[in-house]
C-alpha cells in the first residue's frame, strides 16, 4: 500500500509541475507530455480506454494498431491544394514544425497505442477542426479532444490554458469561449481517432468535414 501511494503521490506532483510549465510557458511540449506520462496508470486514463473501445471504428483501428508511416512531406506538398496531404504539409512546412514531434512510444498495450495515435494526429485534427496552432487554437483542440476521447491530460492542459488568464485577465473571456466551442464541436462530430487520415492523403479537407459532419465558422 505504501508503494502505491508514493507512486500516486510521484504522479501527482508531476503532472502539477506539467501544469505549472504550461502556464509560464503555453507551448511546452515537454510539460504536456508530462503530464500526459504522470496520468497513465490513473483510473480516469482507464476510463478513458473503456470509453474509446466502445466506439466502433476507433476499436477497430485499436485492434489493428495501424500506425501510418511518417509523412514524405515534398510528396504531400505535390497534392492538389484542397487535399489534406498538402494543407498538412503546407502547414508544418510554413510553421517549422517537425511531423514526428511526438515521443515515440511501444503500441503492445492498448493505452500505448491510443498515446501514439493521439499525438500522430494531432496536427492533421487541427486542419480538419480549422482550429489553429496558436494558443487559443490549441485549448478549443484540447477541449475538442476531452469531448472526443475523454482524456484526462485534457482537463489539466485546460485548466493551465485558464489559469494563464492570470497574467491577461482581458483574455479570459475570450478562453473560455474557445473551450466551450472546442468541446461543443467534439460532441457533435463523428470520431476522429478512427480515421486513417494519412491512407488518403489526397481527399479534400472539405471532403472529410462533409463525412465527419464538421462545420467551420
Amino acid at each position: 500500500m505504501f508503494e502505491l501511494n508514493a507512486q500516486m503521490h510521484e504522479d501527482l506532483m508531476k503532472s502539477a509541475v506539467g501544469v505549472f510549465g504550461l502556464i509560464q510557458d503555453s507551448t511546452s511540449l515537454k510539460s504536456v507530455f508530462d503530464i500526459n506520462d504522470a496520468l497513465r496508470n490513473t483510473e480516469a486514463m482507464q476510463a478513458c480506454v473503456d470509453y474509446l473501445q466502445s466506439i466502433p471504428e476507433v476499436a477497430a483501428l485499436i485492434d489493428e494498431r495501424y500506425v501510418a508511416p511518417q509523412p514524405d512531406m515534398p510528396a504531400l506538398l505535390q497534392l492538389p491544394p484542397e487535399s489534406l496531404g498538402y494543407q498538412y504539409a503546407s502547414m508544418l512546412t510554413n510553421a517549422g514544425f517537425d511531423p514526428n514531434f511526438y515521443r515515440v512510444v511501444p503500441t503492445t498495450e492498448v493505452l500505448d497505442y491510443i498515446r501514439l495515435r493521439v499525438r500522430q494526429t494531432h496536427d492533421i485534427w487541427h486542419i480538419v477542426t480549422g482550429w489553429g496552432t496558436d494558443e487559443l487554437g490549441e485549448l478549443a483542440l484540447q477541449a475538442f479532444g476531452f469531448a472526443q476521447m475523454h482524456y484526462p491530460s485534457a482537463i489539466l492542459i485546460l485548466v493551465a490554458g485558464v489559469m494563464s488568464a492570470i497574467k491577461h485577465p482581458e483574455d479570459l473571456d475570450q478562453r473560455v469561449q474557445t473551450i466551450y466551442q472546442g468541446y461543443e464541436m467534439g460532441r457533435q462530430v463523428g470520431p476522429f481517432l478512427g480515421q486513417k487520415w494519412e491512407a488518403a492523403w489526397e481527399k479534400p479537407v472539405t471532403q472529410w468535414r462533409s463525412e465527419l459532419q464538421v462545420k467551420v465558422a
